[in-house]
């Protein structure tokens, strides 16, 4: 594996250049072995990497020189491509004193690009050059503006232009910061219909989605820090024979975001810093079996979302700081199999483990320094199999009465610096099988 890393040894796989200035032979006694090559620098050489002609990941992290678009074109085996979209000046294809470098991908293939600093793009006519939809052979695209920037061209005029290929299964747009989309975005199941994930991150000024309900490949959704996004329209979802086969949704940071009048029927979500989301629906949602949520300022008996999560398995809370409960609640989570803990007040800790009895999983960090000691009703958990603590700083001994959990298969403790021993009943863990202390500098 040495030889790997080693761009002067003969069997080079992976190059990282920091100095573009030199060619590439006299960085490497075998430039045409090179699988894997990553520019640190600015390519100022139109054939920078021509020697490399089996390489399959290209790695553009700063500006380059627009005429490599005819050498990238000769990269036959290229599988990824990720270019940032500099200036420069003098392109004799644009009107103007300068354009980007975005023409590079005229004669670009490969199943994965990443297009980086778009808001550099001067016009649509750039963008339109590079027949992005006729490119086959992209698998995965990612397209981001840089926030905050200045743009030359609206976002909007410039995406619709920027027109993925039908092959497209995982399609990712961050920074983009125009209200709407464009038409071929808002009839996504005509142009990307064997998309499988679809990721939206750093969109300020979005106030709702295309219909990604459409889509019959979508697997996995993602919505990242939408401030302005207020509604998620489901009515096209009229019964359960025209949903997607959703599997995962991850929604961060939307705080005004609603979904109405269907939930999605993804098995695995994930809620944070959306606590719109959170409230109480008017529908049963027996297909969630996981749960991740948090960074909630709402304490969890106003979580009127798990009132109908029938089958919910696994629940990890991350960032809540009341852990009040309703009997709606604990009724909803009665067959609860695996909580995780992190960040959140611990005040009502023990009413909480008391009902859980059907738990086979409890994970614990104690980042906010309150958990002195573990809950008593926890001797309760008879059913429990695994217990792990992480970060509990001011946890000083584990209680005789663990000996009692004889269901325990596992304990995992890591960055609790106050324990100092162990208790005498441990040995009474009969299918105990594995025990692990991470041990820490004080």
């Amino acid at each position: 594996m040495a030889d790997e890393y080693n761009s002067e040894g003969p069997n080079c796989r992976y190059a990282w250049l920091t100095d573009c200035r030199k060619p590439l032979k006299s960085s490497t006694n075998s430039p045409a072995k090179i699988r894997s090559l990553h520019f640190a620098n600015k390519v100022s050489k139109s054939d920078a990497f021509s020697p490399a002609k089996h390489v399959r990941v290209l790695d553009f992290r700063t500006d380059c020189r627009h005429d490599l678009m005819v050498s990238i074109g000769e990269l036959k085996q290229l599988r990824y491509l990720s270019i940032s979209c500099g200036q420069f000046p003098n392109n004799p294809r644009v009107i103007g004193d300068t354009s980007s470098n975005i023409h590079m991908l005229e004669h670009a293939s490969g199943a994965e690009l990443k297009v980086w600093r778009l808001e550099n793009v001067k016009s649509p006519g750039e963008a339109r050059s590079i027949n992005l939809s006729e490119k086959q052979a992209i698998l995965e695209l990612r397209l981001w503006w840089t926030s905050g920037a200045n743009r030359s061209v609206d976002d909007m005029e410039l995406l619709t232009e920027l027109v993925p290929p039908t092959t497209l299964k995982t399609f990712d747009i961050g920074g983009y910061c125009s209200v709407g989309f464009p038409d071929w975005l808002m009839s996504i199941s005509n142009h990307l219909p064997n998309l499988v994930k679809m990721v939206m991150q750093h969109l300020p000024n979005c106030k709702s989605l295309p219909p990604l309900g459409q889509l019959p490949n979508l697997r996995e959704i993602s919505l990242v820090s939408m401030e302005s996004l207020e509604e998620w329209d489901t009515s096209y979802l009229s019964g359960e024979d025209s949903v997607n086969a959703l599997e995962k949704l991850y929604i961060d940071d939307c705080p005004k975001l609603r979904i109405r009048p269907h939930f999605p029927r993804a098995a695995s979500w994930s809620i944070n810093k959306s606590d719109n989301v959170l409230l109480p629906q008017r529908e049963s949602m027996p297909h969630i079996d996981c749960l991740t949520a948090g960074d909630s300022d709402m304490p969890l008996h106003q979580w009127g979302f798990l009132h109908h999560l029938l089958s919910l398995r696994k629940l990890r809370i991350d960032g809540c700081t009341d852990l009040t409960f309703s009997p709606e609640i604990c009724g909803a989570l009665h067959s609860l199999k695996s909580l995780g803990l992190e960040r959140c007040s611990h005040a009502k800790l023990e009413e909480l483990l008391g009902e859980l009895t059907s738990l086979q999983e409890l994970t614990i960090w104690d980042r906010k320094r309150q958990l002195e000691e573990l809950p008593n009703k926890m001797r309760h958990l008879t059913k429990l199999q695994s217990l792990t603590l992480w970060s509990c700083p001011s946890l000083r001994q584990l209680p005789q009465w663990l000996g009692e959990l004889g269901s325990l298969k596992k304990i995992e403790i890591g960055s609790c610096r106050a324990i100092m021993t162990l208790p005498e009943s441990i040995q009474e863990l009969t299918n105990l099988q594995e025990l692990k202390i991470c041990a820490t500098l004080s």
